[in-house]
């Protein structure tokens, strides 16, 4: 399982926001499906995400769900819970969250630092394998489909 602390890979990612922050989560969510591909993983946001105050949770896909963790609880809270509530899940932990790490040290937990665990899963240095064809990143298509 993949726990992305969702606000702290954002702020690594960008170095200024759009307007509208909700906006900007989406954009980065969006691109951070294609880095997940088929990986059981969880993108934890603080805040209520725009519904009522106790937060929710988005199933994206098969394997990946976005959770807002709402405003009684934190993002961090939410992940050591969720942690020490599935003790035999494996997990990788991107964050950059010195405070996150030590209180998850002791769950069994591998550490990823959020850009350079963005960096190792760049799409547009992959090829991924889907449904028996081959599948490249978007430069590669935007080449086939211009015949470059």
């Amino acid at each position: 399982m993949i726990l992305i602390d969702g606000h702290n890979l954002l702020f690594k990612r960008c170095d200024t926001f759009k307007p509208n922050i909700e906006t900007e989560i989406e954009h980065q969510t969006s691109l951070l499906l294609n880095h997940l591909a088929n990986k059981k993983s969880i993108i934890v946001y603080d805040g209520n995400g725009g519904k009522n105050g106790y937060g929710f949770e988005k199933k994206i896909n098969k394997t990946t769900k976005v959770v807002y963790s709402g405003k009684f609880q934190k993002a961090d809270d939410w992940i050591v819970a969720w942690i020490s509530k599935n003790p035999s899940e494996m997990v990788t932990l991107v964050t950059d969250d010195l405070g996150l790490r030590k209180r998850a040290k002791a769950k069994r937990v591998k550490f990823e630092n959020c850009l350079s665990w963005f960096d190792s899963t760049n799409p547009k240095t992959k090829i991924t394998k889907r449904n028996k064809g081959e599948f490249g990143s978007v430069d590669y298509w935007e080449d086939y489909f211009d015949g470059d």
